[in-house]
């Protein structure tokens, strides 16, 4: 029993310590890394343009001119937080009786190609605002599945409506990008698809009046200098409130509550692998002192130290065999349900069983060699005489 709780406490920290890096340095289908906004508001809360505030004070061209900032965008807005997004209904049919997909439409980002946004791009080539084709859209795999159009959507026609609209607009898919998760890591946020439309120049402007938001990039390795460079710069606006974000730590913000699970589970392995490897440890020594006399008889009639060895290694193998089985059985079903709360996962293959059962095999194994060891170099005559 010991061994098959503290094989299950091995599995189930395995899993979520693996599925928690995976979160940490797998691609979000968006830039993460050296990724930062301001959050602008004035004191003055009458004033509500913001784009003409920020225009007014030069926020953007005095923040691209710090040494540790690379990029500044021109869209002053943030992907993770703070755009507004409306619901659209896209179908491969004009019909309006046709079936469709529903997806979010994130209006504030008006030019995917920007690389500040470095999305991961699967087909095609993303617009810049300049270029922008106004029938040419942008969706995301997950558009592109539930469509139907996996593996060659580009040049496809789509018909998309927003919430309200009565007529729908044929969008040509001139880009598909990889699925991007950065709002939420987990699935209960009700993530919609990603469809990216170009507006006209009036959304557009009316959108950034009422942006609050500056967005960047700065050099890798500089987060620290980025911090202070940005302090000095706004504290020399004191009509200004402001905020600094850094995405990488919104990222880690989103699963704070994991990590610190992980690294209880983590301590609480340790414990049980310990309390395992006593008892395994204590039994076997029970069970050689039990069988002195029998490991001499053995002796005696030619039984060599591999056969006694041997004799153990099958007698506890089976245990261990077992403990796995109960263990591993467990854990699948307790991590599969966790697993499952999260957009992106890990496959638990048969990698992290043979591991597990690998370094078990081998804890024991250690065990059983030294004390039988010992017990079998014994002089079968004192044995014996002594039983």
């Amino acid at each position: 029993m010991q061994l098959a709780v503290s094989l299950c406490f091995v599995f189930c920290a395995v899993v979520m310590l693996r599925q928690l890096w995976f979160m940490r340095n797998t691609d979000n289908g968006v830039a993460i890394k050296d990724r930062a906004y301001l959050t602008i508001s004035p004191a003055d809360r009458l004033n509500y343009n913001m784009k003409h505030h920020i225009d007014e004070n030069g926020i953007p061209e005095k923040l691209a001119a710090l040494p540790a900032i690379d990029l500044v965008s021109r869209d002053w807005n943030f992907w993770m937080f703070g755009m507004s997004s409306r619901g659209y209904e896209v179908s491969l049919s004009e019909d309006p009786e046709c079936e469709f997909v529903e997806v979010s439409n994130y209006r504030g980002l008006y030019d995917p190609g920007d690389p500040i946004y470095d999305f991961t791009v699967v087909e095609g080539t993303l617009p810049r605002y300049e270029t922008w084709i106004p029938s040419e859209v942008v969706i995301d795999e997950q558009t592109c599945d539930r469509l139907g159009l996996a593996g060659g959507a580009v040049g496809k026609t789509v018909w998309y409506r927003g919430h309200g609209d009565k007529s729908k607009k044929a969008g040509t898919i001139g880009a598909v990008v990889r699925n991007v998760t950065v709002r939420s890591a987990k699935t209960d946020s009700r993530l919609f698809p990603v469809f990216i439309c170009r507006v006209g120049e009036d959304e557009r402007s009316s959108y950034q009046a009422v942006s609050q938001f500056v967005q960047f990039a700065y050099h890798h390795g500089m987060k620290k200098e980025m911090e202070a460079q940005v302090k000095e710069l706004m504290d020399g606006f004191p009509e200004i409130r402001w905020e600094l974000k850094l995405a990488d730590e919104i990222m880690k913000d989103m699963t704070e509550s994991d990590q610190n699970l992980g690294h209880l589970l983590a301590l609480v392995t340790l414990v049980a692998i310990l309390i395992a490897v006593f008892g395994v440890y204590s039994i076997i020594t029970l069970a050689c002192r039990q069988r002195r006399k029998e490991i001499a008889i053995r002796k005696v009639h030619g039984a060599r130290l591999r056969d006694i060895l041997m004799m153990f290694v099958r007698e506890y193998g089976t245990i261990l065999a077992v403990s796995a089985a109960v263990a591993f059985a467990v854990g699948y079903i307790i991590m599969h349900g966790w697993l499952e709360q999260f957009v992106r996962r890990i496959a638990v293959g048969p990698q992290v069983y043979a591991l597990i059962l690998v370094g078990a095999v081998l804890l024991i194994t250690l065990c059983i060699g030294s004390r039988v060891l010992s017990t079998a170099r014994e002089n079968p005559a004192d044995v014996v005489k002594s039983e």
